[in-house]
């Protein structure tokens, strides 16, 4: 009787032990977990500072190039109506006014050296 008392004992202590074991073992775990996840999270913290600065630089170079494009726009569009209107008086005179037509006709030419000295 005393040996089955024993024997469950020793058993009782060997499950004791090995639960005791798994729980450590579970704690190093959770504990290297934990340093990963600081560590994870001070890393991703500074990742998410970088991010925001280049999405806001990017923002800025957007704006930019849009403000460059309507800019250029307005040029051209101010360029072609300077063209329309100088060649609409020019069919316009030259049909009445022959020595007219020669002057506008001069005026473009220097017009379009202007233009090209500024590109």
């Amino acid at each position: 009787m005393y040996l089955l008392i024993t024997i469950v004992f020793i058993a009782e202590l060997i499950i004791a032990l090995t639960l005791i074991l798994s729980i450590v073992k579970a704690d190093r775990y959770v504990t290297e977990m934990n340093t990963k996840i600081i560590t994870g999270k001070n890393t991703a913290a500074v990742i998410l500072v970088d991010i925001k600065k280049v999405v806001l630089n990017l923002r800025t170079g957007v704006n930019t190039l849009i403000d460059l494009i309507k800019r250029k726009k307005r040029e051209y569009s101010l360029k072609v109506m300077q063209t329309v209107i100088l060649y609409a008086l020019m069919i316009f005179c030259k049909g009445k006014y022959k020595k007219a037509a020669i002057v506008f006709q001069l005026m473009v030419a220097i017009n379009d050296y202007m233009h090209d000295s500024e590109n």
